[in-house]
């Protein structure tokens, strides 16, 4: 594990938020096509990876994937706070101005695949 603060491992976590609220602006459309180019720990973030794990629970019990059922199941799960709570999750929406996803889903692999060698190297 990585400890030295001075050498914080790689990470890009507006693009993650990029990639996050894309996936809620057009859920039917985009969800399965980043589904397809990255994977819950590629994010850096915990955060971020149990929201995308939900988004992705939610589109498989074809649930609505929308703010507001998205926010009820992490109260409902207690894991509302461990996101960061509602605002954090509201601001998401305002995060992304459009729905170019893959430049930030390349960016995010970058950064995930750098991790994973700084921490096999450190261990």
């Amino acid at each position: 594990m990585n400890n030295d603060s001075s050498n914080p491992l790689p990470s890009a976590l507006d693009a993650e938020k990029h990639i996050l609220s894309c996936m809620l602006i057009d859920p039917d459309n985009l969800i399965g096509q980043v589904r397809g180019k990255l994977k819950a720990d590629d994010f850096h973030l915990p955060a971020h990876r149990l929201l995308f794990e939900l988004i992705l629970e939610k589109q498989d019990a074809r649930l609505p994937v929308e703010m507001f059922s998205l926010m009820q199941t992490l109260l409902d799960r207690d894991q509302l706070n461990e996101f960061g709570g509602g605002a954090q999750l509201t601001e998401l929406l305002s995060f992304s101005q459009g729905i170019q996803w893959e430049w930030y889903a390349d960016v995010v692999l970058d950064k995930a695949a750098r991790r994973r060698g700084m921490l096999q190297m450190s261990a």
